[in-house]
């Protein structure tokens, strides 16, 4: 194992993590949503929240592959699942209120890692993501069944993962001025993002 070996694995979970994570998604449109309402230490908060969830679901996916595989239809439980979490997801947002002026700075940004724990938890669509891109890796040997170069590739996740979140918040939050900010309405737009994506799901399975 050399040097360049780890560069290779931690660049290619990088970019990988990095790509995968654009398309909007539970994580990165809550990202957006904190960012547009002027909460850059929340926001923060919420990205290591859910990065802490995308190194457990990465790290499963990737060191348990071989067992994960021989669970049959696994791909189509764990879609089946996020539609429910999806919808409550809208609903919560949907139908949520502004948070009144008088609470605690300090409480909200407590609050903000452990939703993005949450979050990130409840979004099961990581493991075939990762199962799928793992065992093509390392089918075709751009990856190495070392645990040492594998920790190497997983971080590599994390960090093109926080390193999307971290740009998603500041292009938010650079361009929320231009903007008329109203949480409740973009709560709305949100909870009808995961609305959408619960009906995305559900074609898949049809």
């Amino acid at each position: 194992m050399s040097t360049l070996q780890l560069i290779i694995h931690f660049s290619l979970g990088f970019i990988t993590s990095f790509i995968g994570s654009i398309p909007f998604g539970s994580i990165n449109i809550t990202v957006a949503r904190i960012s547009v309402l002027g909460e850059k230490t929340s926001a923060i908060r919420f990205i290591l929240g859910a990065t802490v969830a995308e190194l457990f679901y990465g790290a499963v996916s990737i060191h348990f592959s071989a067992f994960l595989l021989t669970i049959p239809n696994l791909k189509f439980y764990i879609q089946l699942v996020s539609i429910p979490i999806f919808i409550l997801l809208g609903c919560s947002y949907f139908f949520s209120k502004p948070k009144s002026e008088n609470l605690s700075s300090n409480v909200l940004q407590k609050n903000y890692f452990l939703q993005g724990l949450t979050i990130g938890f409840l979004n099961p669509l990581q493991i075939p993501f990762w199962l799928a891109y793992g065992t093509y890796f390392l089918s075709v040997g751009w990856i190495r069944e070392d645990i040492i170069l594998l920790n190497s590739f997983i971080l590599g996740i994390i960090s093109g993962s926080f390193v999307l979140l971290l740009l998603i918040a500041k292009f938010a939050s650079h361009y929320r001025s231009k903007f008329s900010i109203d949480e409740l309405k973009i709560n709305k737009i949100i909870g009808g993002i995961f609305m959408l994506l619960a009906i995305y799901q559900g074609l898949l399975l049809i």
